[in-house]
């Protein structure tokens, strides 16, 4: 799993702009951990669909120590500038 450094590129103007400097395709998964009040919880983002300036992604998530992922839908509102991703294999999640 080669890390992908999302604050990198600084001429995307739009998140659409950002995955495609990425190399980011539909079906491709990008996963990220964060310390939240003492745990990690990590994240999966699942691209879903590209358009102009909008991207949008299947959100899983699960905190240290769980088993299974929690399924938390589409969103479009995901800023990946602020976290250091990596691209994963989502067969398991």
């Amino acid at each position: 799993m080669k890390p992908i450094y999302a604050h990198v590129p600084a001429t995307a103007s739009s998140p659409a702009d950002l995955v495609r400097e990425l190399d980011l395709a539909v079906g491709d998964t990008i996963a990220c951990a964060d310390r939240i009040g003492g745990k990690l919880e990590f994240t999966r983002l699942t691209l879903l669909w590209v358009g102009e300036e909008v991207a949008v992604w299947r959100v899983k998530r699960r905190w240290d120590g769980a088993v299974t992922w929690r399924d938390d839908g589409e969103n479009a509102y995901w800023n990946l500038t602020q976290h250091r991703w990596s691209k994963v294999d989502d067969s398991d999640g």
